[in-house]
Formats: C-alpha cells, structure tokens, sequence
C-alpha cells in the first residue's frame, strides 16, 4: 500500500513578490496612520478639566491626591487622553498638529517615489529582455555610465547586461520623485509617453490637474524638508487630499503600467509567431 502526504495547505519556498502597486498601499498605510493619529487628536476641549473631574480621574488611574490639580485631558471626537505629566507632555504639544501632519507628507512622497522607481525597474528589466540597445527609448539610451561603471560591469558582473541593468536601476532610483518633471523622465525612459495625459484621462480630471496636484505636494515636502514649513500651517483636510490625489496618480499610473505591459507581451509574442 502506498501512502500519500497529505497538503497541509502550507507553501512552502519564497513568499509571492509584492507588485509595485501593492507596495505602494502597504507603504502609504504608514502616512494614513499617521493622519489618523493627526485627526484623532484634533482637541475640541477649550479649557482644562473640571476640579471634580480630575478627582475621579485621579481615583480611578490611582494617581496621588497631591497630583490631582495637574492632571489634564484633551478631546476629540474619537479619544479623551489623560495627562499624567503636563511638564512632560502638555495639552498645547499634543494638539500641535504640525509635526505629525509634516510627517505624513514626507511618507507619502517617500511611498510615492518608491513606487515610481518600482515601476520603472520592472518595465526595465523587460525592455532588456525584449529589445535591442538601438530599439531602446531615447532617454534611456542617454543615460550616462562613465567609465568607473564600465570597468565595474566587467569585473564584478558574469554578464554585462546584469551590470548594465544594475546601473540603470540605481539612476531610476536616484531620479525618482514627485516632481512631475523627474515622474516624466523616469517614466519615459522605460517608454512610457505623455503619461500624465494619460493618466488625467484615466482619473476622470482636467487636462493638467495631475501635474499640478505633484508639483504641489512636491513644493510643500521640499519645503518641509529644507525649512520646516512654518509658513503656511498645514490642515488635516489639506494633508488628506494631498493623500488621495497620490493614491489616485498611483491607481491610475499602474492601469497605465499594466496595459503598457500587456500590449508589449502580445507584440512580443506576435513578434515570435512571424
């Protein structure tokens, strides 16, 4: 009798590669959390907690009765926070929103520029595979490798396209951004043209709204990172659109990436059958 090992349901071997669009939401969980901590702390409570308050607070968290006159609170429409320690952390640095809502900038950027180089390395990785060098995009085939490069591709690289697409990955990398400026370059240079028409189409918006929605949060993180952005407070509601046109750009970028990509293999493919 031959026995048979049951599947036990588990796989085993590497776990599944994220897609470029599925990092892209994992990362900017992060800058949504940080929103949400943003907007759950906006404090609606305009004057300290009542005497009789901070007594039965007091009792309950078995605070000493000495402490009671210092304890505080904020309130929101999702949190009340007791503060043990005003002299450590007050009611004012807790509801100062700024610091959080400038973080949730720069993480969204940060998720964004991440997933524009992702894309542009996976579209990479098939133009080598899928072209000759003369049938390269144009902005890709000026890309420049000097000659510290070369001499590295040919030491340390079995085949010098591996070098050669490690190279091309790291400037993708370097150029990625919100800029709409360095999105176009990067794009194009994997051959993706005139992607922010195409992706307003997509979105349902006016010609030109994607560009200016980039340049804007472009400006701000730029302006957050090199002066703090003390001009000009940010609001919850202004960080969320922000948000929301960076997941709309990126949903929208990866249909472009997707029927790209599918139009190349059926060529490909066509190509081959001949």
């Amino acid at each position: 009798m031959t026995r048979t090992r049951r599947k036990t349901g588990i796989r085993r071997g590497r776990p599944k590669q994220q897609s470029p669009i599925e990092a892209f939401h994992s990362n900017l969980a992060d800058a949504e959390l940080l929103l949400k901590l943003a907007a759950g702390f906006t404090n609606v409570r305009q004057k300290r907690l009542r005497a009789e308050m901070r007594e039965k607070l007091g009792q309950a968290l078995r605070v000493g009765k000495g402490r009671w006159a210092t304890l505080d609170g904020i309130q929101s429409r999702s949190v009340f926070v007791v503060l043990l320690d005003p002299e450590h952390l007050s009611r004012r640095e807790l509801t100062d929103q700024g610091p959080l809502l400038r973080a949730v900038v720069v993480a969204a950027c940060a998720a964004f520029e991440t997933y524009v180089a992702d894309v542009a390395k996976r579209e990479l990785s098939r133009l080598l595979k899928a072209k000759t060098p003369d049938n390269l995009p144009r902005r890709l085939r000026e890309v420049p490798i000097t000659v510290g490069d070369w001499v590295a591709i040919e030491e340390q690289y079995e085949r010098r396209v591996w070098g050669l697409r490690a190279r091309l990955e790291y400037w993708l990398e370097r150029e990625a951004s919100t800029s709409p400026l360095k999105v176009g370059q990067v794009l194009s240079a994997v051959g993706f043209d005139n992607w922010a028409a195409v992706v307003d189409r997509h979105r349902g918006v006016e010609r030109g709204l994607t560009v200016r929605e980039l340049t804007e949060v472009s400006e701000r993180r730029n302006r957050i990172a090199h002066s703090l952005d003390r001009k000009g407070a940010l609001t919850v509601a202004q960080v969320t659109l922000m948000l929301f046109s960076i997941r709309s750009i990126a949903d929208a970028l990866d249909v472009l990436r997707r029927g790209d990509s599918q139009a190349t293999a059926s060529s490909t493919r066509g190509t081959r059958s001949e």
